[in-house]
């Protein structure tokens, strides 16, 4: 339970226990706060402590006053009572997004990760005083607050041609939906978008892998990017403007975005000794015609070696970095890695156990994950002897396997070494989660050094795992030696086996691209890790698009035919003959094939996401603006062109399927085809015309 902790009973104990003069237990006053922590590894140092906690009846809090429609104000809750949201910036990351579920999860709700009306509701409700749920609701919310922030940019004009906007603190950030987000691939640098659907990093289960994706776009971990300012409907495209590092002194760099003066600009660096594209706000903008200069300060940056990728400011283009891309901030090592070639290890385990190949799995279990890449080991020589798996007291062959506080991999059992005298060595058997077992005589030996960021190898990987039936999830697995826990909650029931696994090492200095490597395997379960769930409420069953009502035979779908637009025009499209079936829809995307009104323009294609709030599948188009250029924005069309509906691309929390407008339906999981009976879907059209 989250306590309150009254101090005047533990000052008037604390206080006779000094009186007394005793060596008696010191009651310790402990606040309530939940810190989480993400490192590689690290040694620990055991010490035994004993606290009491003395709780009086608790006197609940008030929270029905609150906005909750402003993540600044949840951020400030969930830390207040423990869970850990980090800085109260405003802006609703991976870090707020897993304290809601954190939150969700001890209160008894579906932790999703998305702060909706159930979860602002039990927000409200909360005193403060409650006791951990014992059980999970399984129904989702749906509604996300928009990202507030109280502080305001403040714009100064220095001249009449020139802006300069010092940038503040902590920046608004959009509602947060599904769509496309802008990337440069770490691997390659060439420009990539990412598809951001459902994404519940917290389970195996919880982001699906989409496999029928667009060229040039990818899935959400393909590309490890950090965090995403904005979300498109149509895929990004490449920038005619140019952009490098114009100027680096000791306290700050200067960069230039030429050929578009815009202050909306978001920068992509990556950090030292990582493989993530972060994005990072400068301290101050200056805008000219066809000018960005944006300066940052070095004072906050961490230490080594950093490169800047792109730009972007929401209109649908990257401005890939060229010229002068890196800077240091005081490095004190050199930023130096190999390539990871394979997965030595993946260690795969439920409590405390290696997960047998066919184990039956339930969805309230949770399962670790830990993975070891072939180059971050020094190949040492076999065992000599039996190691039993109780053993804490272990012979090798001399006393050069290893030193103090470093690591042993003995066949796939890490383990710590404590101390050493000669050839004996004290270890702690069963480190980051792998599993003690006894060790013949030839057992292969393999050590690694004391973990840091630059001992590592690999900065970021995810796997994918695959059912029988063809479903694909991705799980994100940070940093190799790096355990992280998923639940199974939202699986559905089947046979699953590790497809893929694909690492990255951090990027060196020098270098514009990170090494990469994949360990796949399509046929069977790659390094035989397979499970099966069958208690799941979950039989996964695409959803379906009915055309007519069953008794009067009238068309229940409903969308603009051959329509003129205006500037100004809203059209609505009405699927109600959609429904779910065994998992919630979440998103719908909507494409178009945009058929020239004349021979001046090329056939192209548009597209837009829609979020789907309770099972409403009316959607509404705004024509806010007509232009004689393609943009990339929901609400702005190009002129002159006639837009056919050709199908919907319906998203639930499982996978995709796609109802086309000539009566086919595309499975991502089958390689087989549908049918609807929507056959009218053709007849959906706009047109725009020209001025």
């Amino acid at each position: 339970m989250k306590l309150k902790i009254f101090l005047t009973p533990l000052i008037f104990l604390i206080l006779v226990s000094c009186s007394l003069n005793t060596n008696e237990e010191v009651v310790e006053d402990n606040q309530d706060t939940t810190t989480t922590v993400s490192t590689t590894t690290s040694i620990p140092i055991q010490e035994s402590t004993t606290t009491s906690i003395i709780e009086e009846k608790c006197i609940g809090d008030n929270n029905q006053n609150i906005n909750f429609e402003k993540v600044q104000n949840i951020q400030l809750f969930l830390n207040k009572y423990g869970f850990n949201a980090g800085n109260p910036d405003g802006y609703l990351g991976n870090q707020t997004i897993n304290a809601i579920r954190e939150f969700q999860s001890y209160a008894g709700l579906y932790p999703d990760g998305d702060a909706g009306p159930n979860t602002i509701q039990a927000m409200k409700n909360w005193t403060g005083c409650e006791q951990k749920a014992t059980s999970i609701t399984n129904t989702t919310t749906s509604t996300v607050p928009p990202s507030t922030s109280d502080e305001e940019t403040s714009t100064t004009t220095t001249t009449s041609t020139t802006t300069t906007t010092v940038v503040a603190t902590t920046q608004p950030n959009e509602v947060i939906k599904y769509g496309y987000a802008s990337s440069i691939s770490v691997v390659d640098n060439n420009i990539q978008t990412i598809f951001k659907g459902i994404n519940n990093s917290a389970s195996i289960c919880g982001t699906p892998y989409i496999n029928s994706l667009e060229t040039d776009v990818v899935n959400q971990f393909v590309n490890p990017v950090v965090d995403y300012k904005n979300l498109l409907s149509n895929k990004f495209g490449n920038s005619s403007a140019s952009t490098e590092i114009k100027s680096i002194t000791n306290s700050e760099i200067v960069i230039h975005v030429e050929g578009n003066g815009d202050e909306n600009f978001n920068f992509y660096f990556i950090s030292p000794f990582n493989s993530k594209l972060i994005s990072l706000s400068p301290d101050s903008i200056e805008i000219t015609p066809g000018l960005t200069k944006a300066i940052f300060s070095k004072q906050n940056l961490k230490s080594g070696y950093w490169f800047y990728s792109f730009a972007e400011n929401g209109s649908g283009e990257i401005v890939k970095s060229s010229g002068l891309r890196e800077f240091s901030v005081d490095p004190s090592v050199g930023q130096y890695v190999d390539s990871p070639e394979n997965v030595e290890a993946f260690f795969f385990t439920k409590n405390g156990k290696s997960i047998a190949y066919g184990e039956s799995l339930s969805i309230n279990d949770s399962v670790k994950i830990s993975y070891l890449t072939d180059k971050v080991y020094d190949k040492k020589d076999d065992t000599t002897s039996l190691i039993e798996d109780d053993d804490k007291l272990i012979t090798l062959l001399n006393g050069e396997q290893a030193n103090q506080n470093e690591l042993l991999l003995i066949d796939k059992e890490l383990v710590l070494i404590k101390s050493k005298e000669g050839d004996k060595y004290t270890i702690e058997r069963g480190y980051l989660n792998t599993v003690p077992k006894d060790h013949e005589p030839g057992v292969s030996v393999k050590s690694i050094k004391k973990i840091t960021e630059s001992s590592i190898v690999s900065n970021f990987a995810y796997a994918v795992f695959r059912t029988e039936s063809g479903l694909r999830f991705q799980v994100p697995l940070d940093s190799e030696l790096n355990v992280k826990e998923f639940s199974l909650l939202g699986c559905p029931n089947g046979r699953y086996s590790l497809e893929e696994v694909t690492t990255f090492a951090w990027r060196q200095q020098g270098s514009s691209v990170v090494a990469s490597s994949t360990n796949q395997n399509l046929i069977t379960a790659l390094l035989n890790k397979e499970f099966v769930i069958t208690d799941s409420p979950i039989n996964y069953e695409a959803p379906v698009l009915q055309g007519t009502d069953s008794s009067t035979g009238s068309f229940i779908n409903d969308g603009p035919r051959n329509l003129t637009i205006s500037l100004g025009d809203d059209v609505e499209f009405n699927f109600s003959g959609l429904k779910s079936n065994s998992s919630i829809i979440k998103f719908v995307k909507l494409n178009f094939q945009m058929s020239p009104l004349n021979n001046s323009k090329l056939t192209n294609k548009k597209s837009i996401f829609f979020n789907v709030v309770n099972d409403d599948y009316k959607f509404f188009i705004k024509f806010n603006s007509l232009l004689n250029s393609k943009s990339h924005l929901d609400d702005v069309w190009e002129r002159g062109y006639k837009y056919v509906f050709t199908g919907i691309e319906v998203f639930d929390k499982i996978s995709k399927t796609t109802f086309n407008n000539d009566g086919t339906i595309d499975y991502d999981s089958k390689n087989e085809k549908g049918q609807h009976n929507a056959y009218y879907l053709d007849q959906f059209s706009f047109l725009v015309p020209n001025e």
